[in-house]
């Protein structure tokens, strides 16, 4: 990872940050059909032999053919993540003189580097109704099937029985070829949009390890303030999400993701 520092000194009495949205209160609920690629808030993802792996998920919503049709959205999105995505994530630090004077807050943004296939990525999932398809009191999960020739599986954890995976409590996850990282999100109203956050952490964070990073520190005189605003930039391919994780205790996810090394 390149980095470059900026450091400058002027005199200010404001300046804008980034607020943090707060959470509100979530359950994972209980499947009424789990399979082997789901349970007790365990999902299990990602590659195979010639094939990706990836898990829409949708609100509850009163149409059930709707449910599936934002499901799917998001497993084409998905695919076109893992044809390539440029991302930037900001970070803003700032620090004053007095005991509480510590701010924190990021903003991240993630586009696919081709957003006119979606349509093309949706015609190609696959999947069974019957098997592939879970509805819990929060969310629907859609298990979708992407054929990528040459594709090969990689090891990563699998479903654990209803226990947290390893992987949550920190340590990089080695994985031949590929770079990964972990992602985390505060339970927000709705489990989806949770589970859609922690994905882009997970991808904030795998840019982070393999991307350009600057740093800008500003030194507020008059306010005896230090304000230190990091900016990562990059490009990532095949970013594939491998497992998640949903808190039975607190609705809050984890998420466990890998891309190709550069």
């Amino acid at each position: 990872m390149r980095r470059i520092l900026f450091l400058c000194a002027v005199v200010f009495s404001s300046c804008a940050g980034f607020a943090e949205k707060n959470p509100a209160s979530t359950a994972s609920g209980s499947a009424d059909k789990p399979e082997l690629w789901i349970d007790r808030g365990h999902l299990v993802s990602g590659p195979g032999r010639g094939t990706l792996v990836v898990i829409g998920v949708s609100g509850r919503m009163r149409n059930a053919e709707s449910e599936i049709d934002s499901a799917l959205d998001d497993a084409a999105r998905q695919i076109a993540l893992y044809r390539g995505l440029k991302g930037k994530v900001v970070t803003v630090i700032r620090t004053g003189s007095g005991y509480h004077d510590f701010y924190l807050a990021a903003e991240s943004e993630l586009k696919p580097l081709d957003e006119g296939a979606y349509a093309a990525y949706r015609k190609a999932l696959r999947f069974d109704r019957e098997k592939d398809l879970v509805r819990t009191d929060q969310a629907v999960f859609l298990r979708c099937v992407y054929d990528v020739p040459g594709l090969l599986p990689v090891k990563h954890n699998r479903i654990t029985g209803g226990r947290e995976p390893a992987w949550i409590h920190g340590g990089i996850v080695e994985i031949p070829g590929y770079i990964s990282a972990v992602g985390f999100a505060k339970n927000q109203r709705y489990l989806n949009e949770t589970i859609v956050r922690s994905r882009e952490s997970a991808a904030a964070a795998l840019l982070a390890r393999d991307s350009v990073y600057i740093e800008t520190i500003i030194q507020d005189q008059l306010n005896m303030e230090t304000i230190d605003r990091e900016t990562i930039e990059g490009e990532l391919f095949h970013f594939m999400v491998l497992e998640t994780w949903i808190e039975p205790e607190t609705g809050s996810v984890w998420t466990l993701a890998a891309a190709k090394k550069n």
